[in-house]
């Protein structure tokens, strides 16, 4: 174990990308008296400027085109680990390096507590099974999370990277676009950016519940902007929630298609049972893709999806 820790060690503190920046190996902190061993706290991961290198040549045709940094980082409302973070993701020559980052994150992240794998702190709308517990030291958060998916399990380290050490009201004013500025769009799929979404949505629940009255009213001033967007844009949709997911789903071609609403009525957690010959031949998760990739609008409101994806001969139709 301490051989293969020197050696992602090495493998962290050499990854250079450009501007000459690289990650190194976070230390641990412990936290007394804390439900959790250790984390990485904030301030723990630093930069080092190695040697000059030759700059690598450039890439054509092969790496999307990063989102403009012409607006300020600090209307994404980041910490400022996260947004130390977003800067050396960016600063990666190729998509490919930002994910080799990703599973170096996943790959030298503490192991979560088995005791903290609970349903309670399992996040929903996830293709990928990940966790996610808080606790409150000193008036900051702490995170630790895990997923049984290396990509999915990189981006939350990311997250508890960035969040932790941090006051529940400060964690509250973080807007997931920064993924987007950071460059790490190429590493979401459909599916993947809505188990991100609900990530960043879950740890600022938590914070929230640890937070008391002054992170409440911090999360209420974030959401009334987007509300206000949102009112703004209803007139351009049509129908409710579930008639437009209804609607989405036709290309399926569905046999059976059952909608539920299980947030009460407030359209925000949907079971969605289908059946369809076009999942035929297709693992259990191309399926879901399949459903996420004609539902990406839709996704971007709605806080959780369960699906029940089937065949006509596996219902016996």
């Amino acid at each position: 174990m301490v051989a293969r820790a020197a050696i992602l060690s090495v493998a962290l503190t050499t990854s250079v990308c450009s501007v000459g920046e690289a990650f190194v190996t976070p230390n641990v902190a412990v936290v007394p008296g804390g439900a959790f061993s250790s984390h990485r706290a904030a301030q723990a991961a630093r930069l080092r400027r190695p040697a000059a290198r030759a700059a690598e040549p450039a890439r054509s045709g092969r790496d999307a085109p990063l989102m403009s940094t012409s607006t300020d980082l600090k209307e994404l409302g980041l910490t400022p680990e996260l947004e130390r973070l977003t800067k050396v993701f960016r600063s990666c020559p190729t998509d490919k390096m930002r994910q080799m980052q990703l599973l170096h994150l996943a790959q030298m992240g503490d192991k979560m507590d088995p005791a903290l794998q609970t349903e309670e702190n399992k996040v929903l709308g996830c293709l990928s099974t990940v966790y996610v517990a808080a606790e409150v030291k000193d008036g900051l958060i702490y995170y630790s999370t895990d997923s049984d998916a290396m990509i999915t399990k990189g981006l939350a380290g990311l997250l508890a990277m960035g969040l932790s050490g941090n006051s529940p009201e400060a964690i509250q004013t973080v807007k997931p676009e920064f993924i987007q500025v950071a460059g790490l769009q190429a590493s979401l799929t459909a599916g993947r950016n809505n188990g991100f979404i609900n990530m960043l949505r879950t740890m600022k629940g938590k914070a929230l519940a640890l937070g008391g009255e002054s992170a409440i009213r911090a999360a209420v001033e974030q959401a009334a902007p987007a509300a206000e967007e949102a009112a703004a844009e209803e007139p351009e949709q049509s129908g409710t929630m579930a008639s437009r997911i209804t609607e989405k789903l036709q290309k399926l071609e569905p046999l059976k298609l059952v909608i539920e609403d299980e947030s009460g009525g407030e359209e925000s957690k949907f079971m969605i049972n289908i059946v369809s010959k076009s999942f035929e031949g297709l693992t259990l998760l191309k399926r879901h893709r399949s459903v996420y990739g004609l539902m990406a609008d839709e996704m971007k409101i709605v806080h959780a999806v369960t699906l029940d994806t089937k065949t006509p001969e596996e219902v016996g139709m």
